[in-house]
């Protein structure tokens, strides 16, 4: 989650340290600044995270050298053959048809979206506390805070971040697609929601100096 932010999450601390941003806002607006903000911080975050799980999931296979997918398991069929099942997640079936670079592309995709969530997350809070080292901190605090009440209060697994994005074993209605779109969704209603909520940041230390 820190890497994720680490993109472009301080980009506000910066202008605003170097008092650099009226000079920015004088050219354009501070409705074109946030979006532009946000727009690039989702996107930072997204590309750092998915290039970082594929060099990590590449490392890893080159280590261990295979991909695990689930537990084989055999029922007998109604001639007496025995039948091959799995129990792993709804992706595994991309590796049992021998698609390893979509599957590990799904996979990117999947974490990669977390990344972006995080990151504007820290974009936004960075208004009301403009330094560089805690808004990096941020991530891991909130990813903590969704993880751990809902947990605590036995929520479903779709009310959870950790299971949305990160749990290997859950997938919505067992469909990989259908989890990406659910993911694509909750990500860009995040990213609207903290892009409103940096713009209200940005004219309020406009107008407080």
């Amino acid at each position: 989650m820190i890497l994720a932010a680490f993109g472009y999450a301080g980009a506000f601390c910066e202008d605003w340290k170097n008092r650099n941003i009226r000079n920015i806002l004088a050219r354009s607006s501070p409705k074109r600044y946030a979006v532009s903000k946000i727009c690039v911080c989702a996107l930072a975050g997204f590309v750092t995270y998915f290039v970082a799980y594929i060099v990590f999931a590449l490392l890893a296979g080159l280590l261990a050298g295979g991909v695990w997918i689930g537990n084989p398991n055999y029922v007998m069929g109604d001639r007496g053959e025995s039948i091959p099942i799995w129990d792993g997640c709804a992706s595994d079936a991309l590796l049992l048809a021998g698609n390893f670079p979509l599957w590990l592309v799904c996979r990117g995709v999947r974490h990669a979206l977390e990344g972006s969530f995080f990151a504007v997350i820290s974009l936004a809070i960075s208004t009301l506390i403009p330094n560089e080292l805690i808004v990096l901190t941020i991530p891991a605090i909130t990813h903590f805070l969704l993880n751990f009440f809902p947990i605590k209060l036995s929520f479903l697994p779709i009310f959870r971040i950790d299971a949305i994005y990160e749990n290997s074993a859950f997938y919505l209605f067992d469909s990989v697609w259908l989890h990406l779109l659910l993911e694509l969704a909750l990500t860009a209603a995040v990213c609207l929601l903290m892009g409103v909520l940096f713009y209200f940041g940005v004219q309020r230390r406009l107008e407080r100096g």
